[in-house]
C-alpha cells in the first residue's frame, strides 16, 4: 500500500464512524491500509469497527497504555511510503489523503507535515506549532486569561497561519490529531516515546523526526477537528498533561 493509517481509540464509538467513513470516501480508498487500535475500550468501539468496515484492520491491546503506546502498535505491521496518524474525531474531504501524500513525498527536505485545522464553522483551530517552552504552555493553559494572549499565539505560529499567502511554512511540531510522516523514518525513530501517557508525544515524536528534514504546515489543506481540551475542564486530565510535560523537559531540556 502507498498509505497508511493508523487510529487509536478508547471509548471513541460516538466519533469513529465519521474519520472511517471519509477514509472509505477517499478517492484513493484502494491505495490506504487502515488500522484501528483500541486501546480496551468498553463502550463497544470494537465490535461497531469489525461489524460495519470490514476493511479495518483492528488491533486490540490488553491495557490503555496511552496514545503514543497504541500507534506503536501498529508500527510493524505498516509497509506504505506515508503513514498517517489521525483522531478520531476528525474529518476531511475525499481528496485529502493523496494531497497531503503527494505533497510529503514531493517534498525531499520534508519527512512529516499537517493540514490546517478548522471547526464545523470554517474558523481556524489554532494547536500549538512552536516548541514548547514553560511560558508558552502556562499561557495556553491559562487560555481564558488575556494578557496571555501574545504568548498563546506565538506557541500556535498565529501570525504565520493567518499570513502565509497558501504556501507550506515551517513548524517545531505537528499536533497529534492529524500527521503524515514518511514511513521509513517514523520506523527509523522507533515511532512515539510511548512513556508518554498522552499530552507532548507529538512534540516528543516531530523532534526527533527533525534530526532527518523539515517539519511543516500544508495551509492550502485543512481537515475538520473540533478538540474536547479535556486537559482544561478535568483535574485528571491536567495531572496527566504536567506529568507529560515534565517528561518532555527532562528528556529534551528545560526551557523557560
Amino acid at each position: 500500500m502507498k498509505y497508511s493509517v493508523s487510529i487509536v481509540t478508547y471509548n471513541s464509538i460516538d466519533d469513529i464512524g465519521e474519520v472511517l467513513n471519509c477514509l472509505q470516501k477517499s478517492d484513493i480508498f484502494q491505495d490506504i491500509e487502515t488500522f484501528v487500535i483500541d486501546n480496551c475500550s468498553t463502550d463497544g468501539t470494537v465490535d461497531y469497527v469489525v461489524k460495519n468496515y470490514p476493511f479495518v484492520k483492528v488491533i486490540k491491546n490488553k491495557r490503555n497504555g496511552g496514545y503514543g503506546y497504541g500507534h506503536n502498535a501498529a508500527i510493524g505491521k505498516i509497509h506504505s511510503k506515508v503513514h498517517f496518524i489521525i483522531n478520531p474525531d476528525i474529518r476531511f474531504d475525499t481528496e485529502l489523503i493523496r494531497k497531503t501524500g503527494n505533497f510529503l513525498l514531493n517534498s525531499k527536505s520534508t519527512v512529516i507535515c499537517t493540514p490546517e485545522m478548522v471547526s464545523e464553522n470554517g474558523d481556524f483551530v489554532f494547536p500549538p506549532k512552536a516548541q514548547p517552552k514553560l511560558h508558552l504552555i502556562f499561557a495556553r493553559f491559562f487560555r481564558k486569561i488575556r494578557f496571555f494572549e501574545k504568548w498563546r499565539k506565538e506557541y500556535s505560529m498565529h501570525e504565520k497561519v493567518m499570513n502565509n499567502d497558501g504556501k507550506p511554512f515551517n513548524i517545531d511540531f505537528c499536533s497529534g490529531a492529524f500527521m503524515a510522516i514518511k514511513t521509513k523514518y517514523y520506523k527509523k525513530v522507533k515511532g512515539f516515546d510511548d512513556r508518554y501517557f498522552l499530552y507532548y508525544e507529538d512534540a516528543d515524536l516531530t523532534r526527533k523526526l527533525l534530526k532527518y528534514g523539515a517539519c511543516k504546515c500544508v495551509p492550502s489543506l485543512s481537515v475538520i477537528h473540533e478538540g474536547k481540551r479535556a486537559a482544561y475542564h478535568s483535574l485528571k486530565c491536567s495531572m496527566i498533561m504536567i506529568s507529560s510535560m515534565v517528561k518532555y523537559f527532562s528528556k529534551w531540556g528545560f526551557k523557560i
